[in-house]
């Protein structure tokens, strides 16, 4: 049967799982510094290139695009089905083979393959869901750069001109 202890263990780590990408967020949020870059999908070459030539006049910060309320549910639903049905596939193997035939002739003795496919399946259509394509870059609150309006990612000599001129 199930221990009650492990039950407790995954879902905990579950709730973490997803809880934490939002207390990285808030994180983000508290630094203060007299100019704060935001770079939305930031790439490092840019954020290097900045903090060398500005060291201690900017606050680079760089984190993912917001990708809206109802993909966000959608993703967050879908970590819960992927992650519940790999608990699913290993701590009710035993019961489910004993209930239902079809489960006994192909997922049973598959279970690593199964358990494979599910993560690797569902890791794809979640990253696909949360892909914006957005490079944003915002200087004190203001947007200087817009890839998705402008369709084409800035380079370090524009972003650093935006710079230069706020410093």
């Amino acid at each position: 049967m199930i221990n009650k202890l492990n039950l407790f263990l995954v879902l905990a780590t579950l709730f973490l799982l997803t809880t934490s990408r939002q207390q990285q967020e808030s994180k983000l949020n508290t630094i203060d510094s007299p100019l704060e870059i935001l770079i939305e999908y930031s790439y490092q070459q840019l954020e290097n290139a900045l903090l060398n030539q500005y060291s201690n006049k900017i606050n680079v910060i760089g984190q993912p695009f917001p990708i809206g309320p109802q993909k966000e549910m959608l993703v967050n639903c879908l970590t819960y089905i992927q992650y519940g049905s790999l608990i699913v596939l290993v701590l009710f193997d035993s019961i489910l083979s004993n209930k239902i035939s079809l489960w006994q002739q192909y997922i049973s003795p598959h279970k690593m393959r199964a358990g494979i496919m599910i993560f690797i399946g569902f890791n794809f259509i979640i990253q696909n869901l949360q892909s914006t394509g957005a490079f944003e870059v915002t200087i004190n609150g203001q947007l200087v750069h817009s890839k998705l309006t402008t369709g084409q990612m800035p380079t370090v000599k524009q972003i650093s001109d935006f710079v230069s001129s706020l410093v």
